[in-house]
């Protein structure tokens, strides 16, 4: 009896493993562009989607005046902007309606009122005006489930509940052992099942996937024709990798799940 447990839990296992493998890209696949219109800034730092709309946002890192401009899902540029405040991690709250970020350097979470149109003006309003982060490049994530803002720092996930910022622990990953060059600032939240939270390896060009309990569940391969980012210049959102290509400013979105 007890074999046949141990045998039954092997089996499932294998297949949840197997399950998993199925429903990830063997390599991620170009499906939309976004081209950056302003001049101003050089570090992209993050995309977020409005569901509500069926738009896009994308800002760069760096100044409170640098561009955050919107798109259509086939990649129309539609809207441009100032961020309003010194953008790290951006994304979109559906309970609020509105754009939502973590500051540089521990300045606050702000959020940005949208129009019938789901556009954004050029002013930002502060959430909480001091929050602590791993290092002042943190750019943070966020789960509408579990109202939850997600830190990188090195190999560990700092959590924060998003309502009063308070600091709920860490989670540690299981980095694969040959992986190099892991991109510092960024964690990615994808909201996939057993595949939560992500980490861009520019070294080894690959997307890395991690369950809630920070355990590695697969990765998928990136063909890029430039550099990947140690810094920034990396985000996911509506169930796409997007990654920023300074030299041709364009924002490259990825599928890496199969559909």
């Amino acid at each position: 009896m007890k074999k046949l447990v141990i045998l039954l839990l092997l089996i499932s296992v294998t297949l949840s493993q197997s399950i998993l493998a199925q429903s990830l890209m063997q390599g991620a696949e170009v499906v939309v562009t976004f081209i950056m219109k302003g001049d101003n800034g050089n570090n992209g730092t993050a995309v977020t989607y409005n569901p509500k709309h069926d738009i896009y946002y994308a800002a760069f890192a760096g100044n409170s005046v640098f561009p955050l401009e919107t798109f259509d899902k086939y990649g129309k540029h539609i809207d441009r902007v100032k961020t309003g405040f010194d953008v790290r991690g951006l994304w979109y709250n559906s309970k609020s309606k509105r754009i939502e970020g973590n500051a540089y350097d521990g300045a606050g979470l702000y959020y940005k009122t949208l129009n019938s149109s789901g556009f954004p003006d050029d002013y930002a309003y502060p959430i909480i005006e001091n929050n602590e982060m791993p290092n002042s490049n943190s750019v943070g994530a966020y789960s509408p489930k579990k109202k939850e803002i997600y830190y990188l720092f090195g190999k560990e996930i700092k959590v924060y509940k998003r309502k009063n910022y308070e600091y709920k622990g860490s989670i540690s990953l299981d980095i694969p052992y040959n992986s190099k060059n892991i991109n510092t600032t960024t964690i990615l939240f994808t909201g996939v099942k057993n595949m939560e939270f992500g980490i861009l390896d520019e070294g080894n060009q690959s997307l890395l996937l991690f369950n809630k309990k920070g355990e590695h569940q697969g990765s998928v391969s990136i063909n890029a024709s430039f550099s990947l980012p140690e810094m920034f210049n990396v985000s996911f959102t509506n169930g796409y990798l997007f990654i920023f290509n300074k030299d041709r400013r364009e924002w490259l979105g990825y599928q890496v799940f199969r559909k």
